[in-house]
């Protein structure tokens, strides 16, 4: 799919990715003393980090985890509701967090301050073939982030992975 700017660029969009918006009602947490403005390399690998042990502890297989820890991470402007988008060839983040500023995982990775693992991890399952899911809130699939919460991948989500790169 290609696209034209207002200034005669043209750009390549690929057409699976599948968006992560964040939910309009939601409002910055006060007292979160980790919120920042840019993330910086160290932090977003390190996030990779911790979003990929996560995906391991679900049971994803050694290679699956290298092909996570090996495909791109871009920080650019997304529409102002985004929060990220993925593919198997690329994951992109938003660089604010649609205005709000992204969370880091503290280091005693309480379930507070982790939005940019969860959407990391979100945006991983849409790298290894997963799609949205609109029905449950709770699941890391989700369309949808609305809240603090540390979502993880399952094991049935690994399951699907598995079946969908059988194919």
């Amino acid at each position: 799919l290609l696209l034209s700017s207002n200034f005669n660029v043209l750009f390549k969009a690929n057409p699976n990715f599948s968006p992560l918006k964040r939910n309009r009602n939601d409002l910055p947490s006060a007292g979160i003393d980790s919120s920042v403005s840019q993330i910086t390399l160290e932090q977003l690998e390190s996030s990779r980090s911790i979003a990929i042990s996560y995906w391991a502890m679900a049971g994803l297989p050694n290679g699956y985890l290298d092909f996570l820890n090996k495909i791109p991470i871009r920080m650019t402007s997304l529409t102002s509701s985004y929060l990220g988008l993925g593919s198997r060839d690329l994951i992109l983040l938003d660089d604010d967090a649609g205005g709000m500023g992204w969370e880091l995982l503290c280091e005693d990775n309480s379930a507070k301050n982790n939005k940019l693992v969860t959407v990391l991890m979100h945006e991983m399952g849409h790298a290894l073939g997963l799609e949205d899911n609109y029905e449950d809130e709770d699941s890391l699939m989700h369309f949808e982030l609305s809240d603090d919460e540390l979502l993880v991948p399952e094991a049935s989500m690994v399951d699907e992975v598995l079946r969908i790169w059988s194919i």
